[in-house]
């Protein structure tokens, strides 16, 4: 019995262990050249590529999947929800029908940094708000009409004539009619988000303001928990009455009240680990040098698209004038949660 499940022990750890892309040396788990390829997925993921692109990418380079063979969504997907890549063990032990799960966090060295998977998630966000990410409109829910305070829509009227391929791709405001071309207002307006990036993210007053953003959010984040262990001593107490009284209607309002202050407060100090997160990622450099080592390259529209979502707050268009650029005040407010939901 001790063999069979020693045996099942060993099996266990050898799907992990190809699961996390590592070897195991002198009890000590360490990543395997395929490692790399893994924190190129999420790398690549977080900036907006979609899991399809991700897979055409790694085998236009040639490069095996975990089976050998060609790389699919699937096999993309199942690697971004992998817990393992982020320091997580989960073991599923089955009794008879039952089957029960435990997840054991940091139990070794994340493969992946927390950060990528912070911007991963931000990123969901934006898209679930704006609109795709890999389209080849841009600037999609960021243009507003100065004349009628709407935003413009797209408009994609491009056909096919003898086998050769017409572009009318164009922005359109439906109240007023008023209509720009798509290309024109990309070739205008992205080379000046581009400076506008550039020149914030070498500023040392931006980096700065950044880390005292993040120190006033993490000080309100502190009173809020603070002041959420305060109400679940009163209804402690409060609990405490309703059960010495045998005031079970009342004890379960309490109970209900109580489940809710205790979520409130999980998610006030998740909000202080990606602060945390945010902090490292600013000191050490990562957030702003990912933007500037982008801009000396050829983008992609995905990431000229989430270059305009972090930076840019709106455009304000209208006819016989000049667009007008409202940047972001801050360009950590989309991956920070506020205090306040």
């Amino acid at each position: 019995m001790s063999h069979e499940r020693s045996g099942k022990r060993n099996s266990q750890t050898s799907r992990l262990l190809r699961s996390l892309r590592v070897d195991q040396k002198n009890k000590q788990l360490v990543p395997n050249n395929e490692a790399d390829v893994v924190t190129f997925i999420f790398f690549l993921h977080s900036w907006g590529i979609s899991m399809n692109k991700i897979a055409s990418t790694l085998n236009e380079a040639s490069i095996p999947s975990p089976n050998g063979g060609i790389w699919r969504t699937s096999t993309i997907e199942n690697i971004l929800k992998n817990p393992a890549y982020t320091g997580q063990i989960v073991w599923e032990i089955r009794k008879g029908k039952k089957k029960d799960t435990y997840t054991f966090d940091h139990s070794h060295e994340a493969l992946v940094d927390r950060f990528l998977l912070h911007l991963i998630n931000t990123n969901l966000k934006l898209q679930k708000e704006y609109g795709r990410l890999e389209t080849p409109f841009l600037f999609l829910n960021k243009l507003n009409c100065q004349q009628c305070h709407s935003t413009l829509e797209t408009q994609n009227g491009s056909t096919k004539r003898n086998g050769k391929k017409y572009l009318y791709q164009d922005y359109v405001c439906k109240c007023c009619g008023y209509k720009l071309d798509m290309n024109e207002v990309h070739s205008s307006l992205f080379p000046q988000v581009l400076r506008h990036v550039k020149d914030m993210t070498a500023s040392e007053q931006v980096k700065e303001r950044s880390v005292h953003y993040l120190s006033a959010i993490e000080q309100v984040l502190e009173e809020s928990i603070s002041n959420c262990e305060s109400d679940l001593d009163k209804l402690n107490r409060k609990g405490c009455i309703a059960r010495e009284q045998n005031d079970r209607e009342f004890e379960f309002l309490v109970m209900d009240e109580q489940k809710q202050v205790f979520r409130l407060k999980n998610s006030y100090e998740h909000s202080q680990d990606v602060l945390a997160d945010l902090h490292e990622a600013i000191q050490s450099e990562m957030f702003f040098t990912r933007f500037d080592h982008l801009l000396e390259s050829q983008l992609d529209n995905a990431e000229m698209r989430l270059i305009i979502l972090y930076f840019v707050d709106e455009v304000q268009v209208a006819p016989q004038r000049p667009a007008r650029i409202i940047f972001q005040e801050n360009p950590l407010d989309h991956l920070v949660s506020s205090p306040n939901g």
